[in-house]
């Protein structure tokens, strides 16, 4: 089983408001298939955590894939990385999906476990969000504002939650 099947699986039970992926490789067709979840709204947030032989080996992929970042508002972090994870979260849950396998239809035998739960998003999420990649153009001109936007978005939603507290109390 390639390791879309298993997020396939979790976007059978929800959209996602969030995912992440880690993969050493990946094919054309796959980043085809997060750009069609990202168009549709199946996946509303995306970011590609990709392995240091992906700008060379992968030249048409990780084009496609920095297009596809840039689009969407995601970010693309290229490091030593071997691990095949996604981590996510939609309305109904937060999950995990550790795997064997790359992100690529691949003919042999793998695994892989969903695991349903707050704690292992966290874990993956914080993470992956502290890696810089070392493609340095991809760092400044998508992560670092992405970051950027990201931190005044959490302060904004703290703010607005104190507030909802304060005026929650006042009652």
């Amino acid at each position: 089983v390639d390791s879309l099947s298993y997020l396939k699986a979790v976007l059978r039970q929800q959209p996602l408001d969030y995912c992440l992926f880690s993969t050493w490789c990946m094919a054309g067709d796959d980043i085809l298939q997060f750009e069609e979840w990202l168009e549709t709204g199946k996946i509303k947030r995306l970011d590609a955590y990709v392995g240091e032989i992906f700008p060379g080996s992968y030249r048409y992929e990780y084009i496609k894939l920095r297009e596809l970042m840039v689009k969407y508002r995601g970010r693309l972090v290229c490091f030593r990385n071997h691990s095949k994870i996604y981590a996510g979260y939609g309305p109904k849950f937060h999950f995990g999906i550790e795997t064997s396998a790359n992100i690529n239809t691949n003919p042999r035998t793998e695994n892989g476990c969903i695991t349903i739960g707050r704690e292992i998003f966290d874990f993956y999420y914080n993470f992956f969000d502290r890696v810089i990649s070392i493609v340095k153009c991809d760092e400044q001109e998508i992560n670092k504002p992405i970051r950027e936007e990201r931190k005044a978005e959490k302060q904004r939603e703290a703010e607005n939650e104190a507030k909802r507290a304060k005026k929650q109390k006042g009652k």
